[in-house]
């Protein structure tokens, strides 16, 4: 069984894909206009931060 807080670490990498596909991906710079794919890609990075923080206030670190 796996740990909650390897979890927790394995969900929070979801965010930086999402945020390395956003800006690397053809169809998704296509069909975006550079601010809104580079908003949505520093959205994806607060996202990860504020996971990141939750995470560690339930586990105490």
């Amino acid at each position: 069984m796996r740990s909650p807080q390897r979890l927790a670490r394995t969900a929070g990498l979801l965010y930086l894909i999402a945020a390395l596909l956003l800006a690397t991906q053809t169809p998704c710079t296509n069909a975006l206009d550079p601010h809104t794919s580079d908003a949505l890609v520093l959205l994806m990075f607060d996202l990860h931060h504020h996971g990141y923080l939750i995470a560690q206030s339930f586990f105490g670190l």
